[in-house]
């Protein structure tokens, strides 16, 4: 119960810088304008999976769903 209960503490604070277990990607300026474009990216934002903060990008390095839809569009 108390794992599950870390594991909740964890997913409930968006990944950036200081946090724990998060890491960045720098991303170009044609980068950052996919998420304009593409749902399953802006989608990623919403969920807070993801942060943008300036031209980095912060998620969990061990939410693998996550890395996935990333890798579909950025070189990890």
């Amino acid at each position: 119960m108390i794992k599950r209960f870390n594991e909740f503490l964890k997913e409930s604070y968006r990944p950036n810088e200081g946090q724990d277990g998060s890491i960045s990607l720098s991303l170009g300026d044609g980068d950052l304008e996919l998420f304009q474009t593409e749902g399953s990216l802006r989608t990623l934002i919403t969920d807070e999976k993801i942060s943008l903060v300036g031209n980095d990008l912060w998620y969990h390095e061990d939410d693998k769903q996550t890395i996935d839809t990333l890798s579909n569009y950025f070189d990890l």
